[in-house]
């Protein structure tokens, strides 16, 4: 059985060629590679390095036979995953809101949080392809109020509208 870096570096090795290597002298070069794996719950990152040795299979061979090694460097994990990511920009949003309403019992409201957690989700799928993503939940908490914001990779605007300041 093998992990999962490992395998994946299998698989991108058998249809490559490597630096040629001299396990006995040293001589040659490797190539190294950083291989991610990021679920819901957590990220792993395995350093891999590949190269190939030649080899006569008997004295009297002409041919030499090529043969692709991998070696595993290193694996490291993190308690980082999809999830966090959700709950990150989740707080973000409820940062903003409490930021320009003043409202701290929003984190009590469930409902409040779900449709927050909902447009995390949406954004986070959205950040993943494209550099920048507007924000827009409206929901009814005493107020109703209207929270818009523009969330980007670097940098992150927002303004939060009070359609009206009559309790609901």
């Amino acid at each position: 059985m093998i992990g999962e870096g490992t395998a994946v570096a299998l698989n991108y090795a058998m249809t490559r060629d490597f630096p040629t290597f001299n396990t006995t002298t040293g001589e040659g070069e490797k190539e190294y590679h950083i291989i991610y794996d990021s679920g819901a719950m957590s990220t792993t990152a395995s350093v891999v390095a590949f190269y190939q040795t030649s080899w006569l299979p008997t004295p009297k061979s002409k041919t030499a036979i090529n043969t692709t090694h991998i070696e595993l460097i290193g694996t490291g994990w993190q308690e980082v995953g999809g999830v966090m990511l959700d709950l990150t920009i989740q707080e973000v949003l409820v940062a903003d809101f409490i930021q320009k309403t003043g409202k701290t019992a929003i984190r009590e409201d469930k409902r409040a949080m779900a449709k927050l957690l909902k447009e995390a989700v949406r954004v986070k799928h959205i950040l993943s392809a494209n550099h920048e993503s507007g924000v827009n939940v409206s929901y009814s908490f005493r107020y109703r109020v209207k929270l818009i914001s523009r969330l980007n990779h670097s940098t992150k605007i927002s303004t939060i509208e009070r359609n009206s300041v009559e309790p609901s």
